[in-house]
């Protein structure tokens, strides 16, 4: 009887120790990712809906050119280092970029290519449909972005007043 209480205890921690240690959660590898950006993207802020066009490399600066709403388009603004320029034509303004709010749609993407060119490796919380979901916090803004897994361009950026989703022409 003792045999057969002992078996039966050994059989069934075995059996528990396989069933938990195979349903852990698949861990999703870090991904880098890919800090050029030649794209439109639709963007909203606090309700207003802007489309416009974003180039960056590691060598260019940020530039996002307002393409729709009619009222802006041709707003360009640009940011190479601390140095903001935003205009229409030849009318251009130039500051330090730590004078634009950060709840500017156009700060916030500067502090976001920022983010990913300092964090070198990106941990996604969960994979979905070919995307990478992850978070981020710059100062004390939190946000949520996607990157493809194949390409690791980003996809889409979320905050409590932005929206940003990003239109690649491949």
């Amino acid at each position: 009887m003792k045999k057969i209480f002992l078996l039966s205890s050994a059989i069934l921690i075995i059996m528990w120790a396989a069933i938990f240690s195979g349903c852990s959660q698949k861990e999703i590898s870090p991904q880098k990712a890919d800090l050029s950006f030649d794209c439109s993207a639709n963007i909203n802020c606090k309700g207003l809906k802007y489309t416009a066009d974003i180039s960056y490399s590691e060598n260019s600066p940020l530039i996002i050119e307002i393409t729709s709403p009619e009222s802006l388009c041709g707003l360009k603004t640009g940011f190479k280092g601390d140095v903001f320029k935003s205009g229409i034509g030849e009318k251009i303004c130039q500051t330090e970029n730590h004078y634009l709010p950060d709840t500017s749609p156009s700060q916030q993407l500067y502090n976001f290519i920022e983010y990913l060119s300092s964090t070198p490796q990106i941990t996604p919380y969960a994979e979905e449909n070919g995307l990478l979901l992850c978070k981020g916090k710059i100062y004390s803004k939190e946000f949520d972005f996607a990157l493809d897994k194949a390409s690791g361009k980003v996809v889409s950026y979320s905050s409590d007043d932005v929206k940003i989703e990003f239109i690649f022409n491949m």
